[in-house]
């Protein structure tokens, strides 16, 4: 059994919630034991989960007492996230999904390092065996909240600030906070916009990845009610307004969410064309460019959509 010095607190605590991931799960633990950077530890959320992933997890944890296993009542990722959050103790947080896994010497990257954010190189892995890596900005680095701002204002449309993996977070960052578990798409996003309030200064490195299993059919796996939609939208705009930070990405969560809801909206029109919220945010953005010509396209893409829209907006018309 490997023993963990219990005198000090880890460097690192990874955060890997579980979930009936018995097929996946043992590349993902596997990649972080054979780290060159052992100064860490490993808490493993079991969600309930119905297969032999407990079991799993539960092995590692008898031998490596670096590793914690907590098992809890099903209640979605992010409450999973969320408890690892109260149960971590590291310098820094790591999240890691239970499909994914790192790149040889991923955490030694970090050694040395002590930036609130440190943002990662990841690659995205496809079914049909594709690999496309993304390192977002280079070898980069700020140290004051005005420069890190002017940053964020050019940057936060990049898909490493909607995503919860693929950066470390000073643990310090998250005392107040947490994953909205009333979301179903667009917590992460909220999260990140929330670390990045607090934060004081973030690092960009080059190096291994992050090996990030690829969602395809992503509209599919999320559709979700008008209500839930309509929520989405309206508490990811207020972190928006909070930072006072207006982006491209802002435009395409209202395009994104409405599509996310299809089906539903199509049965209840009325349910989207009636709150006064939606209607406000439309209307902020409705004569910039790049926001009509994503309406367009959604309206080319599904023409249902101009039945939905025309009351907000006389001047969209499908093309």
């Amino acid at each position: 059994m490997i023993e963990k010095n219990n005198n000090m607190g880890s460097k690192i605590s990874v955060i890997v919630p579980v979930y009936n991931g018995e097929e996946c799960i043992s590349r993902c633990v596997d990649s972080i034991i054979l780290q060159s950077f052992t100064d860490w530890e490993l808490i493993l959320i079991d969600d309930g989960s119905v297969d032999a992933s407990c079991l799993i997890c539960d092995d590692y944890a008898q031998k490596d007492t670096r590793i914690k296993v907590v098992h809890k009542k099903n209640g979605g990722v992010s409450t999973a996230r969320n408890r690892g959050i109260e149960e971590a103790h590291g310098e820094y947080v790591l999240f890691v999904d239970a499909d994914d896994y790192l790149e040889d010497n991923y955490l030694q990257q970090i050694s040395g390092c002590n930036e609130d954010i440190i943002i990662m190189p990841f690659k995205e892995l496809y079914s049909d065996g594709t690999v496309k890596l993304f390192s977002p900005f280079g070898n980069i680095s700020f140290d004051n909240k005005d420069d890190l701002l002017l940053f964020l204002q050019a940057n936060l449309a990049n898909r490493i600030f909607v995503t919860p993996w693929g950066k470390f977070i000073k643990r310090e960052l998250l005392n107040n906070i947490r994953f909205n578990v009333n979301l179903r798409l667009g917590e992460d996003t909220i999260f990140n916009f929330s670390i990045l309030e607090q934060a004081n200064s973030l690092r960009s490195l080059v190096g291994a990845s992050y090996m990030y299993k690829a969602e395809e059919n992503f509209t599919e796996k999320y559709q979700m009610s008008v209500e839930k939609s309509i929520y989405s939208i309206i508490e990811t705009y207020k972190v928006y307004e909070k930072l006072g930070i207006e982006s491209s990405h802002s435009r395409s969560i209202f395009v994104c969410f409405l599509m996310l809801c299809e089906d539903d909206v199509v049965k209840r029109p009325q349910v989207w064309l009636n709150n006064k919220e939606i209607e406000s945010i439309y209307n902020r953005y409705k004569r910039d460019f790049l926001f009509k010509e994503q309406i367009k396209y959604l309206l080319f893409q599904h023409q249902w959509m101009f039945r939905i829209l025309r009351r907000f907006s006389h001047k969209i018309k499908p093309i």
